[in-house]
């Protein structure tokens, strides 16, 4: 196999980047300490081999996913709760909170009209209540702007 070792310091990144370096793909691997520039035959082995384990992982996850609630819809509303309700929080707790704030407030307009004091009330439990108030003035941006269109919209 044809490759380029290059001693990077340890301040670099980790982990696979791609880049263009003439007319080839080629792939850089950090690993301990060295960039590895794999040449365009050693990259799409590299590659053949990373597709054959994303369709082991996609078969194991057909096999073995769970039933979630967040799943089961489109509504970006519902999967931006589910998101916000999932960060350090484990996957049991949360999903007879996500049930019970999706009665509670089915949408980003009926989140927004809340009282601080409610949305903290449905939210008890998760902790990192913060997340809760982010999501509420989220809320309503959304239902009085529209979701965002691009990136430079979110902000």
């Amino acid at each position: 196999m044809d490759f380029l070792r290059v001693l990077v310091d340890r301040q670099g990144d980790r982990g696979p980047a791609r880049h263009r370096c003439g007319a080839r793909l080629c792939l850089f691997l950090l690993q301990d300490d060295f960039f590895t520039i794999l040449s365009y035959d050693a990259s799409m082995v590299l590659l053949e081999k990373l597709r054959a384990q994303q369709k082991r992982i996609l078969r194991w996850y057909t096999a073995h996913q769970r039933d979630l609630p967040w799943r089961r819809t489109k509504d970006p509303y519902a999967i931006l709760v589910s998101e916000i309700m999932l960060q350090q929080t484990q996957v049991d707790r949360v999903v007879p909170k996500y049930e019970a704030w999706m009665a509670a407030f089915p949408s980003a307009r009926i989140l927004g009209d809340a009282t601080p004091a409610a949305v903290l009330r449905a939210w008890s439990g998760l902790g990192y209540n913060r997340r809760a108030l982010f999501l509420q003035r989220a809320a309503r941006k959304i239902a009085n702007e529209g979701w965002p269109k691009t990136v430079e919209d979110m902000c």
